[in-house]
């Protein structure tokens, strides 16, 4: 729930970058 806390917050792009940087995208 830490993360999930952390894009509600932030919004989304954060989660988008964090996938795409890690190389899920």
């Amino acid at each position: 729930e830490t993360q999930q806390d952390l894009i509600a917050s932030l919004g989304e792009p954060n989660y988008l970058q964090q996938a795409v940087g890690s190389g899920a995208h």
